[in-house]
């Protein structure tokens, strides 16, 4: 997959499933957010198969695929 691909659906992901902008800590899930569980079945739909280092990052989801 081209890197402008990835970064499309990173910045696709991060919109459909980040956290609201008010967040106190941006590297804490917030209780409002999908769970990180939820997330990964989500991705592996998308057909995302090596999912790293799923982690809360300035108020969104990140992780390498």
């Amino acid at each position: 997959m081209h890197l402008s691909k990835i970064t499309a659906a990173m910045t696709t992901f991060m919109i459909l499933f980040g956290a609201s902008a008010v967040v106190a800590d941006h590297d804490v899930p917030g209780a409002d957010w999908m769970p990180k569980d939820k997330v990964m079945q989500k991705l592996e739909q998308s057909g995302y198969t090596s999912v790293t280092g799923l982690h809360a990052d300035d108020g969104y989801w990140e992780a390498r695929v």
